[in-house]
């Protein structure tokens, strides 16, 4: 009778045993078919006619994605890029409102601004959409990365001589019009030793309002040399 137990209980675990191993070997076949069936769908993305064995697929797979990676950098470098401050902006530096600090401008001329074609000048502009239109048809699968990288590159420079171009026209305007308050800001320091305060402060004003004045009617001026440069028509 204990012999037939102990016989029973063997079998028992032999049987658990069996099917632990079964499940086991069940979920290990699972896994290695999802596996297999991932690595088929990425194969089938980045080199279709290419080798089939896991280990080339995911090399091919980190390749195109470096690959990736480069062209997102190229395509945003143009609006990613800074330009180095020069020497002679460091000189400039001095002038500029808020280190003389005079950063005020009167409110009626922000309407001025706002309704003068300024803004106008970056909008007709087709460089950006020929931009991408042109790094678009560089990504072609029968060229290779170098290939794409130099065409992509031949594409954006339009793009940042235009760019570069409306920043140095703006530059140059801001420092004329910092330049002419630094004066106003020089006259009112100099007043108000001579005068009272109240008539330094409405003579600096004035000052203020006449080089605000003067600078904004040289914009029309800029925005015809930048729609020339750009080939705008009016």
């Amino acid at each position: 009778m204990m012999m037939e137990n102990k016989r029973n209980v063997c079998s028992l675990e032999d049987n658990s045993i069996k099917r632990h191993k079964s499940d086991l070997s069940f979920s290990s076949k699972e896994r290695k078919d999802k596996v297999g069936e991932r690595i088929s769908a990425l194969q089938q993305l980045v080199s279709p006619y290419g080798k089939t064995d896991t280990a080339s697929v995911l090399l091919e797979a980190m390749q195109y994605i470096q690959f990736l990676q480069e062209q997102v950098k190229v395509l945003s470098a143009p609006y990613l890029q800074t330009t180095p401050i020069t020497t002679h902006e460091e000189e400039l530096g001095e002038y500029r409102l808020r280190s003389r600090g005079l950063c005020l401008v009167p409110m009626e001329y922000t309407v001025g601004v706002a309704q003068t074609n300024g803004a106008d000048i970056w909008a007709p502009v087709k460089t950006p959409q020929a931009y991408f239109k042109c790094a678009y048809e560089c990504f072609d699968r029968r060229r290779n990365q170098e290939e794409i990288s130099n065409c992509v590159e031949h594409c954006s420079v339009p793009v940042v001589k235009s760019q570069q171009h409306f920043e140095n026209e703006m530059t140059q305007f801001q420092e004329r019009l910092n330049r002419s308050l630094v004066v106003c800001q020089d006259k009112f320091e100099a007043a108000k030793l001579q005068k009272i305060r109240p008539e330094a402060v409405n003579e600096m004003e004035s000052c203020v309002h006449k080089a605000i004045e003067e600078n904004l009617n040289t914009l029309p001026h800029i925005v015809q040399r930048m729609k020339t440069a750009f080939n705008i028509a009016n």
